[in-house]
């Protein structure tokens, strides 16, 4: 299971920051965003959290599956309603720049997608598909022992 540590605490979930797993395959997507091998993720937890605890994330795949679909999916039917739009549009009104009519029906349809995916995640539509705190890992002193990690 990826691990994480807790960076910030909100109402109703936890940003936890880890690195790049093995489960991300050939995405590289948080290295292109933010230049560094690692990710934040909004959490689900039932477990008491401060910043700074090293935690186990745990996301299903079905989840994970669901979430991917509904991030790309939305914004490419918005994509495809936007082109089919824009090329009805403009060969009725005969415009003569189709392909810029075109273009911006497309982007239009994806802003559309986006907003609509903004909408449902601010009426915490989507909270089913974050990943959930599993375990909390402490870091407690031993005598004579050192470091030992202990699962709570």
């Amino acid at each position: 299971m990826p691990y994480g540590i807790v960076k910030e605490i909100k109402d109703n979930t936890v940003v936890v920051t880890m690195q790049r797993q093995d489960m991300c395959g050939d995405c590289h997507a948080c290295e292109m965003l933010s230049g560094k091998k690692q990710c934040t993720l909004n959490c689900k937890t039932d477990i008491p959290c401060q910043i700074g605890d090293q935690v186990e994330v745990s996301i299903t795949n079905d989840y994970f599956l669901k979430a991917t679909y509904l991030i790309y999916g939305i914004p490419l039917v918005g994509l495809l309603l936007g082109l089919g739009m824009g090329v009805c549009v403009s060969r009725v009104i005969g415009v003569q720049y189709e392909d810029i009519v075109v273009v911006v029906s497309m982007i239009i349809g994806i802003g559309l997608g986006m907003f609509y995916i903004k909408v449902k995640d601010h009426k915490k539509t989507y909270e089913q598909f974050l990943p959930q705190i599993i375990g909390k890992y402490e870091v407690e002193l031993k005598e004579k022992k050192g470091m030992d990690y202990k699962i709570k």
